[in-house]
């Protein structure tokens, strides 16, 4: 490993090599509670822990400071530990950790491991089927090239696609996500949600909580959950079908610039036909019981 370190570390060797300057051999970093800079190019495991440090000249007792850390080549572990860090995983398939804090976490090329652990967390998958989780806070999730999976864990998350086939899942909290590129399939999880689908054909499941969903363009399939939900159609929205529309929990269909429409029951199905050709159905939904507010035009 060829290793650029500046501020107070702890290094081990592997496989009884002595210093290290050695640019060949896999290699164990342990950083301690202070300000830190790393950048491996072999396959490093990084991890910051609040142990003593023993330069007389650094005393900082026990505050948690701010990391970078750079993986280089090869496949890395991360561990960024307290403090608001900086991690890149470079090249390789490699393993982040935000640890506490408010972090910005890249996994950059490779197919990576992004955990925002605790605290509001910036995180990218970049290039390369990554999985992104980001754990307890108000964190901010993207997958970027790919197909990712994404979790915002507990808190107001963000939580995007980007241009691969994507499965994404706000889960606790009030949170956005958006599938944007590709064929994707969302969940809003639990809390009020706005999801939505992007370019593609999508299937969205808003879960428990009054929702916002939009397929927007594609074919999409529709699932509100638990909760009064919103859907929402403009002219180009496709060919979309919602699976559990019910007006007596508070559904409503909003036709958002949609222009003329018709509605006409089908077999067991009502079909909600736009101006523009578009058209949304309501599986097992009966026409002749929907009260007379539930289409917002």
């Amino acid at each position: 490993m060829e290793a650029a370190m500046s501020g107070n570390y702890e290094y081990e060797e592997e496989d009884g090599q002595e210093g290290h300057e050695d640019d060949n051999q896999n290699d164990t970093i342990y950083e301690n509670e202070y300000d830190d800079n790393l950048t491996g190019d072999g396959e490093d495991y990084d991890e910051d822990e609040d142990e003593d440090d023993n330069d007389a000249e650094d005393d900082a007792g026990d505050v948690d400071k701010d990391d970078s850390l750079n993986g280089g080549d090869n496949d890395d572990h991360l561990d960024a530990g307290d403090g608001d860090d900086d991690v890149a995983g470079g090249l390789g398939d490699d393993d982040l950790h935000g640890g506490l804090g408010g972090d910005e976490l890249h996994g950059d090329a490779g197919d990576d491991t992004v955990h925002g652990d605790d605290g509001d967390d910036l995180l990218r998958g970049e290039d390369g089927n990554d999985h992104i989780d980001g754990g307890t806070g108000d964190d901010d999730l993207h997958g970027n090239a790919g197909d990712d999976v994404e979790a915002g864990g507990e808190g107001e998350d963000w939580v995007v696609g980007g241009q691969g086939r994507d499965s994404l899942s706000g889960d606790q909290g009030d949170d956005i996500v958006l599938g944007n590129l590709g064929a994707d399939t969302l969940s809003g999880g639990d809390g009020d949600d706005i999801v939505r689908g992007g370019q593609d054909n999508d299937q969205i499941d808003g879960g428990i909580g009054a929702d916002y969903i939009s397929g927007d363009r594609g074919d999409d399939t529709l699932a509100g959950g638990a909760g009064a939900d919103s859907f929402h159609f403009s002219s180009g929205s496709g060919r979309d079908v919602i699976s559990d529309f019910s007006a007596s929990s508070g559904d409503r269909l909003y036709l958002d610039d949609a222009g003329f429409y018709s509605v006409s029951q089908v077999g067991g199905d009502v079909v909600v036909t736009l101006d523009s050709g578009d058209h949304i159905t309501l599986t097992g939904v009966d026409l002749a019981t929907q009260p007379s507010d539930w289409i917002v035009a």
